[in-house]
């Protein structure tokens, strides 16, 4: 199986190039100078200093120079999602007069470079992954969750704060297909991409992160 065929299997749905993608998404009209912006808090709880403080810098920096500033919701982390934390989230922003010009509210999103829901973006995604797999950059890696949480504690024994453990692995099988096995890749339990990037200083290849999707 080449990379194309492995590409296929994965995104069988994904039918649209990067470049179609990207041209759904045509540049802002803003004057010379002017700064786009975003705060990207996760709904998991009350707005803290940590959200507060650079929303407010954003802001700032962005209408003052006559650009965009906006709100996206991270919402992937399905496990410590609080119910009603969006909306707490807008109205603290309004009472400290942080006013965004896109993104989610009570009304439903502004703007035209939405969803402004990560969650709601998978399909973006898939696109640009799709690519990375059929160009050989990314691979398919399907890890249980006993051995993320063996990886995690591997993390704390040895102090690495990257989330979860960047585990040293070897250049991608060449056949991956053979090596995670057909009925996997078609039902996955979790499906993972693994990037790679060129380190210029150790003149080698190593795994920079991955991401689930």
């Amino acid at each position: 199986m080449n990379a194309f065929e492995l590409a296929e299997l994965l995104f069988p749905d994904v039918t649209m190039t990067p470049q179609e993608a990207e041209a759904l998404y045509p540049l802002r009209t803003l004057p010379e100078g002017a700064k786009v912006t975003r705060v990207a808090p996760s709904p998991t709880g009350f707005v803290h200093f940590g959200t507060l403080f650079p929303a407010f810098v954003s802001e700032r920096l962005a209408h003052q120079s006559g650009g965009t500033f906006y709100l996206r919701i991270e919402d992937t982390d399905s496990l410590r999602y609080v119910a009603g934390a969006e909306q707490d989230l807008v109205d603290t922003l309004s009472y400290y007069g942080i006013h965004f010009d896109e993104g989610p509210g009570t009304d439903g999103e502004t703007g035209i470079y939405g969803p402004y829901w990560q969650s709601q973006r998978k399909n973006i995604y898939h696109i640009f992954a799709k690519q990375l797999v059929q160009e050989g950059k990314a691979y398919p890696y399907f890890p249980s969750d006993e051995e993320l949480a063996a990886l995690k504690q591997v993390n704390k024994k040895i102090k690495i704060k990257t989330g979860r453990r960047r585990q040293r692995r070897r250049k991608p099988h060449n056949n991956p297909a053979e090596l995670h096995g057909q009925r996997r890749l078609r039902h996955p339990l979790r499906r993972v991409v693994h990037l790679y990037y060129i380190s210029l200083q150790m003149e080698t290849v190593k795994r920079r992160y991955f991401s689930p999707i």
